[in-house]
């Protein structure tokens, strides 16, 4: 391990305590003595504010400090946070209030030139590509907002005019697309709503939830919602479009004959489950349920039958 990135680790373990002596980096670190009080010197340089206690159990002793430590990273873990930048930078919808490109630049800033010219090399040489939002939900900060706080709301959707009485628990991003997944107050149903559909959010004055009895109750839905099986058989070149894009109600297991695509849904997610297999394309065959696989054959024989003229 590296002199800098034991410092980093020696800042993070020392970081709760008011006392430390030489052994506790040394058989924490597994370092000799010599490398642990060159260390010690190091994290004063660094800014650590600390001094020697004199005596048979002295060592040394934190000041209290309000100041963050100055945290060092090398180049790959610089490279590794710019190429994280630029790929959130491509959402259009984000539910944060700063722009990327605008914490890149205070963040370059802040680095030494040798490691400026690791990260521009490395942004003209890895290119990350992804598709922007498709929708841009107006409500995507406050949901967050009542996911952090914790918060009820009144929300109001495209199907639904009428308010109903929510608490917001998880975001979620898949293809362009902003969910929410939320607890219905009412009537103790779960919800995965997406967020371009709400029309209207008021923030409620009901107590919340707290997030273990959030956290059971999305665990319920999850084993007990998805309640219609399904199998199919696919390709390797299939199970590589699934490694790519799949939902949590999928899985795939290898068989005799290749690998198989598996899981549950419910009938609300009928046609979803349609589209889906449908973009699989010929990597996929339907086995069951029957109407699953029925339906498929008819949106297929549909598809065909615009090339018989």
């Amino acid at each position: 391990m590296s002199q800098a990135n034991r410092l980093n680790l020696e800042l993070a373990f020392l970081a709760d305590k008011a006392t430390f002596q030489l052994q506790d980096l040394m058989h924490e670190f597994a370092i000799s003595k010599r490398t642990a009080l060159r260390d010690v010197a190091a994290l004063e340089e660094m800014g650590l504010p600390l001094y020697s206690e004199v005596g048979a159990s002295g060592g040394y002793r934190l000041t209290p400090h309000h100041h963050l430590v100055p945290v060092y990273f090398n180049n790959q873990e610089v490279s590794a946070i710019f190429f994280a930048l630029d790929a959130l930078k491509n959402l259009s919808a984000t539910p944060f209030s700063q722009t990327y490109p605008n914490i890149t630049t205070k963040l370059l800033a802040t680095l030494a030139t040798p490691q400026q010219n690791v990260v521009r090399t490395m942004s003209e040489a890895v290119h990350y590509y992804s598709g922007p939002s498709l929708a841009h939900p107006r409500f995507l900060n406050d949901l967050l907002d009542a996911i952090v706080t914790p918060r009820t709301a009144m929300i109001t959707v495209e199907t639904a005019p009428l308010p109903v009485l929510v608490q917001p628990y998880e975001l979620l991003y898949r293809n362009g697309i902003w969910f929410c997944e939320m607890a219905m107050l009412a009537d103790q149903r779960w919800r995965t709503l997406r967020i371009d559909q709400v029309q209207s959010l008021t923030v409620s004055e009901v107590p919340p939830l707290d997030r273990a009895t959030l956290r059971a109750r999305q665990q319920a839905y999850e084993a007990s919602h998805h309640n219609i099986a399904f199998r199919c058989e696919l390709s390797a070149v299939g199970k590589e479009k699934f490694e790519k894009n799949h939902y949590p109600n999928m899985h795939v297991r290898q068989t005799d004959a290749g690998y198989e695509l598996y899981g549950g849904y419910n009938q609300d997610e009928f046609t979803y489950m349609l589209e889906y297999l449908l973009g699989l394309g010929a990597e996929v065959t339907v086995l069951a349920p029957a109407t699953l696989r029925t339906e498929y054959r008819k949106r297929l024989q549909a598809m065909l039958a615009r090339y018989q003229a």
